[in-house]
């Protein structure tokens, strides 16, 4: 995918690493939530019916992850089962992402918030070795260990809660 005419191609080498710009907190300035626990719906009263989440079927077991929650953390880790994923919503954008977060011999794999931007877009880093950068919106290691490794994007539907 090229950018305007002289930018560079997002996938050349160095090109994303050298549009990181600092989004102010440190990195875990922002805290990810990992394994949140769950309550029913009719429990619930920290989200009103317009109000926006991030729902996923993980297993069969719905999920509902709300924007007003989302909005503080930018990244919850999360396992239903022997299923592990990161859902991420980037503040500044306005984006959310689900990726499968299940490492090939059934471990977590747990992404924290780098406290660094790339394009105003959120960008994840990998807690396995605490340097590879994922930004969100391109799911693809920058740097580090995992540079290149794709992540798999899950299905994620954006509603309100009382849809």
């Amino acid at each position: 995918m090229a950018g305007p005419a002289g930018a560079g191609r997002y996938d050349e080498p160095g090109f994303l690493t050298n549009h990181i710009r600092s989004g102010g907190p440190p990195k875990d300035g922002i805290p990810a939530l990992a394994n949140p626990t769950f309550v029913a719906p009719s429990e619930v009263s920290y989200v009103q019916d317009a109000e926006l989440v991030m729902g996923l079927v993980i297993n069969g077991e719905p999920r509902a992850y709300p924007h007003n929650i989302s909005w503080w953390n930018e990244i919850i880790n999360d396992r239903v089962g022997d299923k592990s994923f990161t859902v991420a919503l980037c503040p500044l954008k306005g984006t959310s992402q689900a990726f499968n977060a299940t490492h090939t011999v059934g471990l977590q794999i747990e992404f924290g918030v780098s406290g660094l931007l790339i394009n105003s877009n959120l960008v994840m880093y990998d807690r396995r070795d605490g340097n590879t950068l994922y930004p969100q919106m391109i799911f693809t290691a920058i740097n580090g260990d995992q540079v290149g490794n794709r992540l798999e994007l899950m299905p994620v539907v954006e509603t309100t809660w009382a849809t």
